[in-house]
């Protein structure tokens, strides 16, 4: 589905949840679900402020039908953690995966599932806020807990496994991270499919480990197919763009081709403005691979002062230390050329 897609199906979950109410009352079950569901397709569709609410609205409805210690209570908590690490704004998210994790521990099984993907939540989420050596045991938890699901419900698994790839690259073991993310890469592909989002995702994951390693031709071809996916279920203008673009544009610097970089980051960058995700760490980063283009295009100033600028929206959105270390690292050769 492109995200126009999923407003429309937004659009329609939320003109159910009107009816509903109308036919059961505004506390109804089936009116949290539709919100739920609709918060869920809006954040899908990187409508973020429709989406949260939408979700608030669905927890507060459960949490009066069930209690605060309630499996389908966690699910909400979870989703809004969900939204708000896609936003870029993993230091918010972490506690309410932490809430939806504890209520999962009080009442399912020590090897159900959703803890599992509760757990790998709360790694992404460590991982996210330079956290990786406290994350690494969750991950390991979270694969071991989903490793005993039937071969033929397997996306979770894969959806752990790649995360664990993001917690090694955030470590530095780029050849742990190659070997997960490969994994995770074959996993998905039996399960969701060869044109799936999340295949894309853990594609470009893999082209960025494959650049990381010293194999800059596979890693181009990789990430050339992760954006050919995300363009075609998700629209050219997703956020979720954005990662392949940025690869794709230090490949291209590698190549000393900057106006192709520059290009890429450009398009990166409208990709976020359009969507309105705030100021997030990529977005610095962007900024930073937009700088670094012109730099490499004989445009010095005016690259090593949006270098500049990336490296502040980065620290102001809390970037990982070794991200940081790696853009002032680039600053400096910037202002050496």
């Amino acid at each position: 589905m492109g995200s126009g897609d999923y407003q429309v199906a937004a659009e329609h979950l939320l003109t159910a949840r009107r009816h509903l109410a109308a036919a059961l009352g505004e506390n109804s079950p089936a009116v949290a679900n539709a919100l739920k569901n609709a918060g869920m397709a809006l954040g899908s569709a990187a409508r973020w402020d429709q989406a949260r609410s939408a979700l608030e609205e669905s927890l507060a409805i459960r949490t009066k039908l069930y209690g605060p210690e309630h499996p389908l209570v966690g699910q909400t908590v979870r989703s809004i953690g969900v939204l708000l690490d896609e936003m870029g704004r993993p230091a918010e998210a972490l506690p309410y995966f932490e809430r939806a994790a504890a209520i999962y521990r009080a009442t399912l099984p020590p090897d159900d599932q959703t803890l599992g993907n509760a757990l790998s939540s709360i790694a992404v989420v460590l991982d996210n806020l330079d956290r990786s050596p406290e994350a690494l045991p969750k991950h390991l938890e979270a694969i071991a807990i989903l490793e005993k699901k039937p071969e033929d419900n397997q996306a979770p698994l894969a959806y752990a496994i790649s995360n664990l790839g993001i917690s090694y690259h955030a470590m530095g073991r780029y050849r742990d991270a190659l070997a997960a993310h490969r994994r995770a890469l074959e996993i998905a592909e039996k399960t969701l499919g060869p044109d799936h989002p999340f295949v894309a995702h853990t594609l470009c994951n893999v082209g960025e480990e494959l650049w990381r390693t010293g194999e800059p031709r596979l890693a181009a071809d990789d990430c050339r197919r992760s954006l050919a996916i995300l363009e075609k279920k998700l629209g050219r203008d997703h956020p979720d763009c954005i990662t392949p673009l940025l690869v794709l544009g230090d490949l291209a610097l590698y190549r000393k081709r900057p106006a192709e970089a520059l290009a890429l980051a450009r398009r990166a960058r409208a990709i976020g403005e359009k969507a309105g995700t705030g100021e997030t760490a990529k977005q610095g980063i962007v900024l930073l691979l937009e700088g670094r283009a012109l730099v490499a295009g004989r445009r010095a100033p005016e690259g090593i002062e949006l270098i500049a600028q990336g490296i502040e929206l980065m620290k102001k959105a809390g970037a990982r230390r070794t991200d940081l270390a790696d853009a002032e690292a680039k600053l400096a050769a910037a202002k050496r050329r």
